[in-house]
């Protein structure tokens, strides 16, 4: 890997979902010298605070009945907000000539599901990615592990570069040939 070179005037925002500290660097690429511009922080609060609703309900594609949907993660979610603020803040930056390169540092979702696609890049089996599905229970499994995993296509997946650019190292493939659940929706016509 190339030495990463911060030129004078350039930014360094390092950032999670829930701080970002942008610095400038006001030395030389060869000597920086990296000063606080600014810091965000996202209000910490309490789940109560940020919602109030209880988990759906949802017709079980596998058989009668209704499944239960999972709690909205209000914090993730805020977090989600936090960051884009934070986009649009350095996105006003960069069009009004403040900086003209930004470098970001944050941590990467290392975890990818891999979600077997077709051609077109649509997914060979909705069922699979429906509750007691197997890309489902697999982000289900990550999700009780505590790990914040991404979905990727067996298209990217396929794609070193692209699995790089978004921090993936680990991938999981869902096996679709056990016994799937067959995809149905009084909402969407699937030809």
């Amino acid at each position: 890997m190339d030495a990463l070179m911060i030129r004078r005037g350039e930014w360094v925002v390092v950032c999670d979902g829930a701080k970002a500290l942008v610095l400038e660097n006001t030395g030389s690429a060869t000597l920086p010298d990296l000063k606080t511009r600014a810091v965000y922080e996202q209000e910490t609060l309490a789940t109560h605070e940020l919602g109030s609703d209880r988990p759906g309900r949802s017709h079980n594609p596998a058989g009668p009945g209704l499944s239960a949907v999972g709690q909205t993660d209000w914090h993730d979610q805020a977090e989600q907000e936090f960051l884009a603020a934070l986009v649009k803040k350095l996105d006003a930056a960069v069009d009004a000539h403040e900086v003209k390169r930004i470098i970001v540092v944050a941590p990467p979702r290392a975890l990818g599901i891999v979600i077997e696609t077709d051609a077109d890049d649509t997914p060979v089996s909705r069922g699979a990615l429906a509750p007691g599905g197997p890309i489902f229970e697999a982000w289900l499994t990550a999700c009780a592990d505590g790990v914040d995993a991404a979905f990727v296509t067996s298209t990217d997946a396929a794609d070193a570069a692209a699995l790089a650019a978004r921090g993936i190292t680990e991938l999981v493939h869902p096996d679709l040939t056990q016994d799937v659940p067959t995809y149905s929706s009084n909402n969407t016509v699937v030809d």
